[in-house]
C-alpha cells in the first residue's frame, strides 16, 4: 500500500466518510448563552477600577483558567488578583472559601469562577450578602436553575443553554469570555494577545478529556501550532535580563504578567526536554501525559496552588516551580504504586465495583484509573472516615455513571467517566453496590462489548516490517491529527519473529529497555521487557508481541523512526 490508500484503509477500519471528517473539523458555534451580560459586568469593573478576584478550580483546568484569567484581564487593563484554592477543600468553594478570599483581598468587589461555581449555591449567596458580585464561568452540569443567586452565569452545560458543543474546558469558557469582550471594547492589538491564550485553553481541553471534535478540533491543533513554534530543544532564555533570542517570544508583546505566562510554557518544555520527556515536537501527549499529571499532583498531594502561579507569573522562581512539580510527581507515582498494591492485597467485599483504600484523597482516583484499566467495570475507590465513604470513581463509555447515580439520589460530582463520590454510611455504599450489580448485568445484557484487534499490524503480509511501511503508515496516521477522547489514535500492534532480528539489545541501568532492530531495518523499543524477553528466548519462544504506535526518536543527531511499546506476553508464542 502507498500512503493513500493506507490512509483510505484506517477510513474503512474506523467506519470513517469524508463528509464525517469535514463535520467534526466544523469550528463555528453560537454563543455561549448570558456572555453579553458578563461582558457588561466585566466592564464595570473596569471603568471602575474596582478588584476583581478570579477563583479557580484547582486542576489543570482550572489553572489553565487562571492563568487565562490573570493574563487576560491584567492585558485589558483590570484590576485583578488571583485566589488559590485549599487543596483539600475539592471542587467547588464554601462559605469558609469566601473568608479566606476576602480576607486576603478585602477590596474584592467581584468575585470570577473559573471552572467552577455553578453547583456552589451556598458559597455564592454567602458571598452575594456580603455585597460581592460573582461571575460564574464553568462547564460542569447545573442540575438546578433557580437555586444559584450569581449575577452572572456562562457555562455551556446551563440547563438553559442550548449551545451547540456543551463538550467544551471550563478554560475555553472563560477564554470565550475575554475574547468578547476584548472584541467590544478592545483595539486589534489586544484582541490579538486575547486570542494568544487560546493555547491555555488547549491545555485545559486535553488535561480534562474534552472530545476532540468541533470547535475542539481546531483549539487543540492551533494550541499545538502554537507551542511547537515556541518550543525549540536546547535552547535556553534568561527572562530576568532580556538574552532572549528565541523568535516567537520576541514578537510577544504586552504587559508583564501577560508575557510572563508564555515564559512560564517555554520553561516548562524547556524542562520536558532536558528531563528526556520529550523531544522534537509538542504533540497531544505532551499534554495529557506530562503537562496534566504534573499540575494535577498539587491537588493529590496537598500541595499549594501558588506552584502553579509561580511558574507562570514568577520568572523569578519559574524554573525552581517547574522541578517541584516534576519531583512532587515523581513520589505521586510512587505513592500510587504503594497504594494499589495495599489495595490489592486486602480483602475487597464490595469488589469488583466499589474498593476500600487508606491511600491520601487525591490518589483515590487514579487507583479508581488503574483497576477499571484492569476489569473495564465502573469503579469507584473509598477512604473511610468516621462513617462516612469519600472518594473517587471512573467510568468506562458504555456506562453513564454519572447520570445514573445522581438521578438515584447518591452524592456524585464531576463528568461522566471521572467523578467524586460520598457515602454518608455503609448501608448507602452497599445500596450503591446493589444498584451497580443490577443495573450494570442488565446494561451489558444490552450490548456487546468485544475486544477489538488492533487496527493496524506491522510484521504481518498487508504491512510488513519494513523502514518504508512504518514512514507511510506513520504519515498516514498522523494525517488524522489531532487526537484525544472522542477521536482515538489508531491502535497498533507490532509482530515479529526472531528469525527476522538482526540485534537485541537491553539498555537502562537495569537492562529493561529492550531495543529490537530487524534484518529489513525496522527498530522495537520495548519497555519493561528486558528480564521477560530472556526468560521467553530461554523458553523458547520465537515470535514476540508489542503494542504501542511509531515515534520518532533522536540520538547522537540521528533521527529514527521506531515502534514503542508494551511487551504482550499473551501473544507471544
Amino acid at each position: 500500500m502507498n500512503k493513500e490508500e493506507m490512509r483510505m484503509y484506517l477510513m474503512d477500519k474506523r467506519g470513517y466518510t469524508p463528509e464525517y471528517l469535514d463535520e467534526i473539523e466544523t469550528s463555528t458555534t453560537d454563543k455561549l448563552l448570558d456572555i453579553d451580560k458578563l461582558v457588561k459586568a466585566l466592564h464595570k469593573c473596569y471603568v471602575t477600577q474596582s478588584l476583581v478576584t478570579i477563583l479557580p478550580d484547582f486542576d489543570m483546568d482550572g489553572i489553565s483558567s487562571f492563568v487565562i484569567g490573570h493574563a487576560g484581564l491584567s492585558e485589558l487593563g483590570f484590576n485583578v488578583a488571583v485566589y488559590e484554592p485549599h487543596p483539600e477543600e475539592g471542587y467547588g468553594f464554601t462559605l469558609e472559601t469566601i473568608d479566606d478570599l476576602l480576607k486576603q483581598y478585602p477590596r474584592t468587589k467581584t468575585i470570577l469562577t473559573c471552572d467552577t461555581g455553578i453547583t456552589c449555591y451556598e458559597g455564592v449567596a454567602y458571598a452575594k450578602s456580603l455585597g460581592i458580585d460573582v461571575l460564574v464561568t464553568d462547564h460542569h452540569l447545573q442540575k438546578d436553575r433557580d437555586k444559584l443567586e450569581a449575577d452572572v452565569i456562562v457555562d455551556p452545560n446551563r440547563i438553559d443553554d442550548m449551545y451547540e458543543t456543551p463538550f467544551i474546558c471550563g478554560a475555553y469558557t472563560l477564554w470565550k469570555c475575554l475574547y468578547e469582550y476584548a472584541n467590544e471594547y478592545c483595539g486589534i492589538d489586544k484582541i490579538y494577545n486575547i486570542e494568544l491564550l487560546r493555547v491555555f485553553a488547549s491545555l485545559g481541553t486535553v488535561s480534562d478529556m474534552m472530545p476532540v471534535l468541533y470547535e475542539n478540533r481546531k483549539l487543540l491543533r492551533d494550541g499545538l501550532s502554537f507551542c511547537n513554534a515556541l518550543y525549540e530543544p536546547g535552547k535556553t532564555i534568561d527572562m530576568l535580563y532580556s538574552t532572549l533570542d528565541y523568535s516567537l517570544l520576541k514578537v510577544i508583546h504586552g504587559c508583564d504578567t501577560f508575557v510572563s505566562a508564555f515564559y512560564g510554557l517555554y520553561n516548562l518544555f524547556q524542562a520536558l526536554y532536558e528531563s528526556g520527556k520529550i523531544q522534537d515536537t509538542i504533540e497531544e501527549d505532551t499534554f495529557g501525559f506530562y503537562i496534566a499529571p504534573m499540575f494535577n499532583t498539587l491537588k493529590r498531594l496537598n500541595q499549594p496552588i501558588s506552584i502553579a502561579y509561580d511558574v507562570f507569573f514568577n520568572p523569578a522562581k519559574s524554573n525552581f516551580a517547574i522541578s517541584q512539580l516534576m519531583e512532587l510527581n515523581e513520589k505521586r507515582k510512587l505513592l500510587v504504586k504503594k497504594y494499589y498494591a495495599e489495595m490489592n492485597e486486602q480483602l475487597q467485599p464490595y469488589a469488583p465495583y466499589i474498593y476500600i483504600s487508606q491511600a491520601p484523597g487525591g490518589i483515590l482516583g487514579l487507583l479508581a484509573t488503574k483497576k477499571i484499566e484492569e476489569t473495564g467495570l465502573p469503579t469507584f475507590v473509598v477512604s473511610l472516615d468516621g462513617n462516612t465513604y469519600h472518594g473517587s470513581g471512573r467510568s468506562p463509555e458504555w456506562y453513564l455513571c454519572n447520570t445514573k447515580l445522581t438521578r438515584e439520589g447518591f452524592h456524585i460530582a464531576g463528568h461522566e467517566g471521572a467523578f467524586g463520590i460520598g457515602f454518608e454510611d455503609r448501608f448507602e455504599l452497599e445500596s450503591c453496590l446493589a444498584f451497580l450489580q443490577k443495573d450494570v448485568s442488565d446494561t451489558l445484557d444490552t450490548i456487546e462489548i468485544q475486544e477489538e484487534e488492533p487496527e493496524v499490524i506491522f510484521g504481518t503480509e498487508e504491512f510488513p516490517l519494513t523502514i518504508k511501511t512504518l514512514r507511510d503508515m506513520n504519515k498516514a496516521i498522523r494525517s488524522f491529527r489531532p487526537f484525544g477522547k472522542g477521536f482515538t489514535e489508531f491502535t497498533q500492534q507490532c509482530r515479529f519473529n526472531m528469525e527476522d532480528v538482526d540485534s537485541i539489545q537491553y539498555l537502562g541501568q537495569d537492562g529493561e529497555t529492550t531495543k529490537v532492530v530487524t534484518k529489513s531495518g525496522a527498530c522495537i523499543l520495548i519497555w519493561r521487557s528486558g528480564s521477560v524477553i530472556q526468560e521467553l528466548l530461554e523458553k523458547g519462544i520465537e515470535t514476540f508481541v508489542v503494542n504501542g504506535k511509531l515515534k520518532w526518536n533522536c540520538f547522537n543527531d540521528i533521527w529514527t523512526l521506531q515502534f514503542i511499546g508494551d511487551l504482550d506476553e499473551t501473544g507471544c508464542e
